[in-house]
């Protein structure tokens, strides 16, 4: 499972704050004033750790960073008022507030809470065309401070930049840090002439849609050319929580053929990753106000993708996104499928030519069953395998029960335990779709947590069973058509042997 790299971390403040911080300071200091004031913050990460966008800081380091690099600042050449880190038009953010249309979009788009800083309220309030007011407060337990607001109004500064506008005016008129129930900020911005306006704002948009286009063309090459599908489907995670600018992402996948069950995710610890996937698989996601899309191609449905419970900055542009990003992780995983049966057609086919050749050189009951048991866990995913016989000789009356013939990766002591036992069908299992028994062991005497069989059959009768096993993650002996055709296919091969051994037993 991935997570947050510092998984005891509070999630207080989003990387992506952190990073335009960085950025702001790049832009104005030398990196040995950088390395200072990251020193005199007690920072024990790295500048490539600080610059990246899925991580998490606590209250008390963004607190201790900002206040740090503000008094370096303080001293630092004033900067270009209409400019922005050159990179930040070309993220993801950049791509949801121009979706918004215009800088009163986004902050009609704001209220309520920010997955960017959970521990901050907002509230919006429309005063003209050109001019809003936003009141933010921190919550209970977190104690406000001025380089926060000053952080803050320069982000809203910078909004109408997206759009080809000036700057725009933030004043501050109330304000938490001097006794004030919480922190108003007035922004205020100039139209300008249309033609203008949108000149600039298309330059924008072009160049974001240009870097989200090579974005997503990275992404579909990696699905067709890449074999680890899981480093696509963690990308894909990772590329969901930028592109909803989200504070975490989690990617649950129901158990499947020779796959089990699995949890990506990216910006949540592994317990709450854990927590999110088992509600979405089960239907539902409690209290959790979250966006999700279903894992789901032509073939089957695979699982959920989800933001999480902090949902994405605007949740109104969010969901077409995500289930864009669905749609692509049902294709890696479409494609996963694919080359898992094709390498497992490939491996089953040369195994069972193989078994076939050397049982036609086999003159004994004991060596056949030593190699068809040998030859099951390369066929079917399972930690054990056991032949069953009823010794008979196709003549006169058969013995009562089944009894082990040869057995393929069960401890001596368990071996010991059931070589001199007899069993009737029903131990060895209920009747089970495909023609399959299948037996879940509650008692320990073997350690087995659930084992699935196939039949053995001369001439309609049942003389035993090919036995697969497994000590853990019983859903991998989940029985389908394919777990069927191979251990038919193994007990077709055992059949034939069997009775051509016994034929020469008779003869001679």
């Amino acid at each position: 499972m991935a997570t947050d790299g510092r998984a005891d971390v509070d999630h207080h403040v989003s990387g992506l704050y952190v990073n335009m911080l960085m950025d702001s300071l790049a832009a104005r200091l030398s990196p040995e004033t950088i390395a200072d004031v990251l020193r005199l913050a007690g920072e024990t990460r790295t500048v490539d750790e600080l610059n990246d966008r899925s991580s998490w800081s606590s209250y008390g380091e963004f607190r201790r960073l900002l206040e740090e690099a503000s008094a370096a600042l303080a001293s630092a050449p004033e900067p270009d008022p209409g400019s922005m880190p050159p990179d930040l038009l070309t993220t993801e953010i950049a791509s949801a507030i121009q979706s918004l249309g215009t800088p009163a979009g986004v902050f009609a788009a704001s209220s309520g809470s920010n997955p960017l800083v959970p521990i901050m309220r907002y509230e919006t309030a429309e005063i003209d065309r050109t001019t809003w007011e936003i009141r933010e407060s921190f919550i209970e337990g977190f104690e406000p401070y001025p380089e926060y607001c000053q952080f803050v109004a320069g982000q809203f500064r910078m909004i109408p930049l997206f759009f080809g506008l000036e700057p725009a005016e933030v004043t501050e008129p109330s304000c938490q840090c001097r006794g004030d129930a919480a922190c108003v900020f007035r922004v205020s911005w100039e139209e300008v002439d249309e033609v203008t306006a949108s000149m600039d704002y298309l330059e924008a948009r072009a160049q974001n849609l240009e870097a989200r286009l090579e974005q997503l063309q990275g992404m579909i090459t990696d699905l067709a050319s890449n074999e680890r599908y899981e480093d696509v489907l963690q990308g894909i995670v990772g590329s969901t929580i930028e592109a909803v600018v989200a504070g975490g992402a989690v990617l649950a996948l129901e158990p499947r053929a020779a796959f089990p069950g699995k949890v990506y995710s990216q910006g949540l610890t592994a317990t709450e990753a854990a927590e999110i996937a088992e509600a979405l698989l089960s239907g539902g996601v409690d209290h959790r106000p979250m966006l999700s899309a279903p894992v789901t191609s032509s073939r089957r449905n695979y699982g959920v993708l989800a933001i999480g419970e902090h949902g994405g900055l605007f949740p109104s542009q969010a969901q077409a996104t995500l289930d864009t990003h669905a749609r692509l992780a049902a294709a890696t995983l479409d494609a996963a499928d694919a080359l898992e049966e094709a390498r497992h057609q490939a491996t089953t086919a040369e195994t069972l030519l193989g078994l076939s050749t050397s049982l036609a050189e086999i003159v004994s009951l004991e060596e056949m069953a030593t190699k068809v048991v040998r030859a099951v866990p390369d066929v079917v995913d399972c930690d054990r395998a056991a032949l069953l016989l009823d010794h008979g000789d196709g003549q006169g009356p058969r013995p009562k029960g089944f009894q082990l013939m040869a057995s393929f990766g069960y401890s001596e002591d368990v071996a010991a335990l059931i070589l001199g036992r007899r069993f009737n069908a029903e131990e060895v299992g209920m009747l089970a779709p495909f023609g399959l028994l299948e037996r879940t062991y509650e008692e320990m005497d073997t350690d087995t947590a659930v084992s699935v069989s196939a039949p053995i059959t001369v001439a309609g009768t049942t003389i035993g069973f090919i036995v697969a096993s497994v000590i853990s993650e019983p859903e991998r002996l989940r029985i389908n058509s394919r777990l069927a055709d191979r251990l038919k296919g193994l007990a077709a091969q055992a059949s034939i042997a069997i009775n051509n051994a016994r034929l020469v037993d008779q003869i001679r």
